[in-house]
Order: C-alpha cells, then structure tokens, then sequence
C-alpha cells in the first residue's frame, strides 16, 4: 500500500464491521434514543457464493447504539456504538463488538467540511485464536439532498487485502436510504443494501 494513503488512514481515526452501505469504512451516525433501523445488505461476487446479512439496530441512548447482526454466513454480532465526542466538524466513535467466536474493537473519526464528509476506521478482531486488523478510509459527497457520492478504501489482515468502493447512497424516503456500490482490488463484488427507520 502506498504510504501517503496508509498515512491518511491512521490521521482520520481496525473487524471491519458494516457502515452505510455500500461503505467498508464505519460512520460516526447514530440513530438517537428510542429508535429503530434493520438494515438489509449483501455482495455478488461473480463465480461464488454472494454473501449477505441483516443488522438490527436500537438507539439506547442520544449517542448510543445496540447493534444485532446476523450473517447468513458466519458469526452473528453484538455491537454497541457509542458516538463518545462531538465538537463542530469532528466527531469519534468507540464500537465495542463480541462474536460466537471472539471479539472486536473499532475507533471511527469523522469530519464535516460542507458537502463533504471524511471518514477513518482503524479495527482489530481477535477470533478461533487469530487476529485481524482493519484500517479504512472514505469520502462522501453530497451531490445532492437526496444523493451521496462515496469512495472508500481499506487495508484488512488475515487475509491479507486492498479493497476499494465507488458507491451512492440513496435517501428514498426520508427513515428509508438505499445503497450501491462496486467493490474492486484483490476483492471484487457488486454491493447492495437498504435501511429502514422507526
């Protein structure tokens, strides 16, 4: 990986876990006290099996959430996301998460600049004995009110990969968002999901 993009990703803020699809980099949003979202999400990955999951989500607290996510392969989650700072452009994220096969912590840092919004990712995994870390970044763009522009990038270990996103997330409606995207590098999927409100 090229250091200036590596460099950039330990400035802005390691499981990879889930944010606005089609993003591989966790956001800095959460959903508020007393409400809900179950976000449906997956990947078509040409030549094998596609993968995909559905994650349940409760805001706990203003800046707090309890997060359910089921795979239709692989370990179910446990998260809590706890939004911890505020201040202006800049906020942090602290995602705690536990698994059938072991646990995980992620730091998120986010900040606004008018239409655009950049967000880090650092993240590690420990699972049946071995490790993992995670380390992304992403650019969104807001193209319109309703339409957000997204790129991402991110560097996983175990295995080893450098991925990258071009994507949109779409406001259907406004406790709707839809999202696409295309997934390249040393993994290539198309990427879909949506998300619901209450």
């Amino acid at each position: 990986m090229r250091r200036p993009l590596f460099f950039l990703m330990l400035v802005l803020g390691w499981t990879a876990a889930q944010a606005s699809h089609p993003l591989l980099t966790e956001d800095t949003g959460v959903l508020g006290e007393g409400v809900w979202q179950l976000e449906l999400h997956g990947e078509a990955i040409r030549d094998e099996r596609d993968h995909a999951a559905a994650v349940l989500a409760y805001g706990v607290a203003a800046s707090a959430d309890l997060q359910l996510e089921a795979p239709r392969d692989g370990d179910a989650a446990l998260s809590l996301k706890w939004r911890f700072y505020e201040a202006g452009p800049v906020s942090l994220v602290l995602k705690p998460d536990v698994t059938d096969s072991g646990w995980g912590a992620n730091f998120v840092a986010g900040y606004e600049l008018g239409a655009v919004e950049l967000l880090g990712h650092l993240g590690y995994a420990r699972a049946d004995g071995e490790s993992s870390r995670h380390a992304s970044a992403a650019l969104l763009f807001n193209a319109l009110p309703n339409l957000k522009l997204a790129l991402d990038f991110a560097r996983d270990t175990n295995p080893d990969r450098d991925t990258h996103v071009l994507g949109l997330i779409y406001a259907l409606a406004r406790d709707i968002d839809l999202g696409f995207g295309r997934k390249g590098g040393d993994e290539r999927a198309w990427l879909f999901g949506a998300k619901f409100r209450w």
